[in-house]
């Protein structure tokens, strides 16, 4: 690997292993993961190193066998599609907390591996909140661009434990 991947891959991985700010809560629900196969919208979500300039995130899930496929298409401030494939493993029965491992497609992301929880979600699987183990980073997934009910979202989101104040707010 050159040293300037290198690098960005060491740097990805550090973005989402920083000291927790707060003990996540526990997921309670169990997922369908079938139920999450479709077209998903990031509402907002915690600001992070590996979006800095990534606005309009649509996330395609779809089954693979025991895994899904996850592919993450943002538009980057220049206009131009940025693209994160990456697969998406259950780590428990209940499927609500997952392994992302990046397949690649966007420097510095190939190999990268993060455990995200889904700490709650929409009876009709309408909208999720996904947040990584330690407390410091939430995304609020939608199957709407901009749903009607994006405060109370938020506030669900805060009711969690996270932080919102400096939420990057995404979507129409």
């Amino acid at each position: 690997m050159r040293p300037t991947k290198l690098i960005a891959a060491s740097a990805a991985a550090i973005a989402f292993s920083t000291v927790a700010l707060a003990d996540a809560p526990v997921p309670r629900r169990a997922v369908d993961l079938q139920q999450f196969d479709g077209r998903w919208y990031e509402i907002a979500r915690t600001p992070n190193r590996n979006q800095p300039t990534c606005n309009r995130l649509q996330i395609d899930v779809t089954r693979a066998g025991d895994a899904y496929n996850v592919v993450n298409t943002c538009q980057r401030a220049s206009g131009e599609p940025r693209i994160v494939r990456a697969s998406a493993s259950p780590l428990n029965d209940a499927n609500n907390r997952l392994r992302f491992r990046a397949q690649g497609g966007a420097a510095g992301f190939i190999g990268v591996s993060q455990e995200f929880w889904v700490l709650d979600r929409a009876d009709d699987y309408s909208w999720a909140i996904l947040g990584t183990p330690g407390g410091n980073y939430f995304w609020l997934w939608s199957r709407s661009h901009s749903p009607a009910n994006r405060s109370a979202l938020l506030a669900r989101v805060r009711a969690l434990g996270y932080d919102t104040s400096n939420a990057v707010h995404v979507g129409a």
